[in-house]
């Protein structure tokens, strides 16, 4: 296995999916494997109807960031928490599904 992606479009609610995890192996990173990845899970998200996706990650991460917002995720929250015994900045993205006829 090389790439995993999980979407939860239960704890949420609101008609929103969850992104729960995303991981691409070192050494296929830069391939475009997560691209397409990503690509797949979304296009799961809008098929199933959900209103937006969300997901968690924190700052630091800039080429997962990059990623995402080429995506359509935007920054919405940001606040301060601990991750791995470690003192992040916990950021909150969301991508609204796209409009009917709209392309993904």
């Amino acid at each position: 296995m090389v790439g995993t992606v999980a979407i939860d479009g239960e704890d949420l609610g609101e008609g929103i999916a969850h992104l729960r995890w995303f991981i691409v192996e070192e050494g296929e990173r830069g391939s475009g494997l997560g691209r397409r990845l990503l690509g797949e899970a979304l296009r799961f998200c809008d098929a199933g109807g959900f209103a937006a996706t969300r997901l968690w990650t924190f700052r630091g991460l800039d080429a997962a960031r990059r990623l995402y917002e080429g995506a359509g995720f935007r920054l919405v929250e940001e606040r301060p928490g601990r991750q791995w015994g470690e003192e992040v900045m916990e950021q909150l993205f969301e991508r609204p599904a796209p409009a009917p006829g709209g392309r993904s």
